[in-house]
């Protein structure tokens, strides 16, 4: 988000939001405030949430995010399964060494 805003974007959509929505809102504040030192923090580790979600499947993995930050959001459609205990343990271990859990 930080570099397509300064380079006159408005805003941006992200799939990470839909999981930590709040790392988002403070990037776009840090931002507004012309901030920059700590935007660029955030932006990096919104970069490093993201490249943790990716080492699970993706798509499974923002429903098993969800539910354990208290937002029951059902199962994947098929053809996705659900993550496996190991995944998702992993992604635990890996948040919490950030702060997000």
């Amino acid at each position: 988000m930080l570099p397509a805003i300064m380079s006159g974007a408005s805003a941006c959509i992200s799939g990470l939001a839909n999981v930590f929505p709040e790392l988002n809102v403070e990037l776009y504040d840090l931002i507004r405030k012309g901030d920059y030192s700590e935007a660029i923090r955030k932006q990096l580790m919104i970069i490093e949430a993201r490249k943790i979600m990716h080492t699970a499947e993706t798509y499974p993995a923002c429903y098993a995010l969800l539910k354990l930050r208290g937002v029951d959001v059902g199962y994947p459609k098929p053809l996705f399964e659900p993550l496996q205990e190991k995944h998702i343990e992993m992604l635990i271990t890996k948040f919490k060494e950030m702060g997000l859990f």
